[in-house]
């Protein structure tokens, strides 16, 4: 399962994503689903989002947060 900050890559086309949000999904063939902001955006509100299935994306990196602070 995807977790708030892991960088995704999606599938069909390698784009970067980072995980914003992790939602339970009532859908029967879905557990949860992301909503998703563009990795290469660096201005909050500016670029894009989506809410997906984490079957098109795989995990890249997830943050150390023992690192923090």
């Amino acid at each position: 399962m995807f977790k708030v900050g892991d960088l995704v890559k999606q599938n069909s086309n390698g784009v970067l994503w980072i995980v914003f949000k992790v939602e339970k999904c009532t859908y029967s063939y879905l557990d949860y689903s992301v909503t998703l902001r563009r990795a290469t955006w660096t201005k909050y509100g500016h670029g894009g989002s989506r809410v997906c299935s984490p079957s098109y994306y795989t995990l890249v990196q997830r943050p150390d947060r023992r690192k923090c602070g």
